[in-house]
């Protein structure tokens, strides 16, 4: 049982591993040929050189999931085609349940940047926060929609929800929910996104559990990431330096965004209860997969999986190292 268990493990860690693999070599070689190419004299605009970038680490994130169907189809059963399909609930089920993921983790994100405020004031250090803001008009625009909502929804939502949480669904469908959450956390790199991106997963792989397909999943994502862009285009990525030099309209946008998104952390809080309070009388249904042991024992037998370790421990020195160095 433990050898099919690790195994399992392994499998479904090899497309996520390799997607960090080809993210981080992309960087490295769009950073170095960007740079060389600078020194050379021949100037590439930032749009093009995130655009690139992006293009690149996402075509790395779409080759990680054609190479586990390619390598693993016949074993696993898994066809990717059974994730692009109609999902099997209504859409005021998904609605409801996709408020109370996106409202959960807004909460959390802005819960994780009051503790790094208070740690940067206390400590006097500054941690690394991605920049959503990629440069101003129509162009850098048009660049973070395409990199923030769109490459990014459908290969992670592929990739975690379609193929890691389906591979890892043989171990029980909460197991599935956690460790394809978790994963999906890490992969984001930096001590602010993790969390959020964690408790996200978590509403998203549900929702995936409930309705056996990614297009409600890729439509949640699209939201949560083009809400943020859109605040980060008005407000800029420093909102303490840059609240006082907005214009009266991006002000009130700003604002009204803003109530927006803090009344889905409202009503996520309020649908959330309701849905505790209405479990609580009838057991939430989730398989329990086929392996008959402690949550607890699962856990330490799966994550022992070397490449399972290797891609959690990676990762995390991933995070460290953004967080503190750049």
């Amino acid at each position: 049982m433990n050898k099919e268990i690790r195994k399992i493990s392994n499998i479904s860690s090899i497309p996520v591993l390799a997607f960090v693999i080809l993210a981080q070599g992309f960087s490295l070689l769009c950073s170095f040929l960007f740079k060389n190419l600078a020194e050379s004299g021949i100037e590439i605009s930032e749009n093009i050189q995130i655009i690139t970038t992006y293009s690149l680490i996402y075509i790395g994130g779409g080759a990680a999931v054609c190479l586990f169907y390619k390598l693993f189809s016949d074993k696993t059963g898994l066809q990717i085609k059974q994730i692009f399909r109609k999902p099997q609930r209504s859409v005021g089920w998904i609605i409801k349940w996709g408020i109370i993921a996106w409202g959960s983790s807004l909460g959390t994100s802005l819960f994780i940047n009051l503790i790094i405020i208070i740690i940067k004031s206390v400590f006097k250090t500054d941690f690394y926060v991605p920049n959503l803001d990629i440069g101003q008009g129509a162009l850098a625009t048009v660049v973070t929609i395409i990199v923030f909502s769109i490459y990014a929804p459908v290969v992670e939502e592929t990739l975690f929800r379609g193929t890691v949480y389906r591979h890892t669904e043989r171990l029980g469908q909460l197991f599935a929910i956690v460790f394809s959450s978790v994963m999906f956390g890490l992969m984001h790199g930096t001590v602010n996104q993790v969390f959020y991106a964690f408790v996200m997963g978590l509403g998203l792989s549900f929702i995936f559990s409930k309705t056996r397909s990614v297009f409600p999943c890729i439509i949640i994502h699209f939201c949560v990431n083009t809400t943020s862009v859109i605040l980060t285009k008005i407000i800029g990525s420093n909102t303490l330096q840059r609240i006082e030099n907005l214009d009266y309209v991006k002000m009130i946008a700003a604002s009204l965004l803003s109530q927006a998104l803090f009344g889905i952390i409202i009503a996520a809080l309020i649908l959330l209860i309701k849905e505790i309070k209405k479990k609580s009388k009838r057991k939430i249904k989730l398989d329990s997969g086929s392996y008959e042991i402690s949550g607890l024992k699962k856990t330490m037998i799966f994550i022992s999986a070397p490449v399972t370790a290797v891609a959690i421990i990676l990762m995390i020195i991933i995070t460290v190292l953004n967080t503190l160095l750049r």
